[in-house]
């Protein structure tokens, strides 16, 4: 089972055009170079139980996730965003283990594109 939504890229690659014909695969690059930072982050905020910057890191992370159809990541970023702005860390280790592995799912997948 797919963790990228096709519809998403199909969307993405139907914007691309002679004056960027690479788009998608911008993007793509753009994704898989700045999540293991955002992701440091969203731990980071874990671990000294900053709501705020839980918030916002799983907040931006969620919307590059939601670009290229990462649908199980952008989930899991918007139950972290959700703790973020309860101000509560019950459950979150356990929510960065599962981004974790759905960033390893997704990285694999959206590097195929990049072929």
């Amino acid at each position: 089972m797919s963790v990228i939504d096709p519809a998403a890229l199909d969307v993405l690659r139907e914007l691309q055009d002679a004056d960027d014909p690479n788009m998608l695969k911008d993007l793509i690059v753009m994704f898989l170079d700045s999540t293991p930072e955002r992701m440091k982050k969203i731990k980071a905020a874990i671990e000294s139980q900053e709501s705020k910057s839980l918030l916002l890191e799983a907040h931006t992370l969620k919307s590059s996730c939601a670009n290229l159809g990462a649908n199980p990541m952008r989930e899991v970023c918007l139950q972290l965003e959700s703790l973020g702005n309860a101000q509560t860390f019950e459950g979150a280790t356990e929510l960065f283990e599962n981004l974790e592995r759905q960033f390893h799912l997704a990285k694999s997948e959206l590097q195929a594109c990049l072929k």
